[in-house]
């Protein structure tokens, strides 16, 4: 081989050996890209599940404990007895909205229990003292269904109720949830002022309900006129994975 040719291989060779670790760091670039949009999207991710958590589950106990305290408020004058049931019941709601923060804290640790509808739906039901009466009914069994859709069921029942008692001004609430072999089907249904849902801006706590809900391939219906109370239904199929 001449010495022309040789040098001609050489230089060939030279490219390629130096294309080689050029493609290798595109190729690692876009690994670390992609890698760090994936963290992007699970960070947000986590942060509005984070949001809904907060928001469900505090945010309905403050609300009960609010909604106690106008109460023994304004009946500390009428009706002193009346007012000692509704501190009992503010201070009888601290300790669930304590175990709801001990609980996030444990999600947050990968050591969330899965949870159990029938007792802490049941806990809700409130047939005498003062405020609107709560009746609960859970039907049903729950296996088969997921953690997810568990807790989307929970968090749906806490923000029905929590908009019954601080926005509808509502004297009787029941909570029905009836677990069934294709589905679970969760109503909550007040006697309130009701509202018009097409003209009423959805906030948060509805957002954060419909995404956990159709996370677990559910559906959310909310039935209300002024003056004829509000009707939300739910739907979570049964055995539906986490999308």
């Amino acid at each position: 081989m001449s010495s022309e040719s040789g040098s001609a291989v050489r230089k060939a060779n030279n490219g390629r050996t130096t294309a080689y670790p050029q493609a290798e760091q595109r190729a690692r670039r876009e690994v670390q890209e992609y890698a760090a949009r994936v963290a992007e999207l699970s960070a947000a991710t986590e942060r509005n599940r984070l949001a809904r958590d907060i928001h469900d589950s505090l945010g309905h106990h403050l609300t009960a404990i609010s909604v106690q305290l106008e109460i023994a408020s304004e009946f500390a004058a009428l009706d002193p007895h009346a007012a000692g049931r509704a501190m009992t019941e503010a201070r009888q709601s601290v300790k669930p909205a304590l175990g709801d923060v001990r609980q996030s804290v444990r999600a947050l640790r990968e050591e969330a229990a899965r949870p159990a509808l029938s007792t802490a739906l049941a806990g809700w039901a409130r047939e005498d003292g003062a405020g609107p009466r709560v009746s609960v009914a859970v039907t049903g069994e729950e296996d088969g269904y997921g953690t997810a859709a568990l807790t989307a069921l929970h968090r749906a029942a806490q923000e029905g109720l929590t908009n019954a008692l601080r926005h509808a001004h509502a004297s009787q609430v029941s909570v029905d949830l009836r677990l069934a072999d294709d589905g679970a089907r969760l109503t909550v249904a007040d006697d309130g002022r009701g509202f018009t849902p097409a003209e009423t801006t959805t906030g948060f706590g509805l957002t954060g309900m419909r995404e956990r809900v159709h996370l677990v391939a559910g559906s959310v219906d909310i039935d209300s006129a002024p003056g004829r109370g509000t009707r939300l239904t739910v739907f979570v199929p049964r055995g539906g994975a986490e999308r």
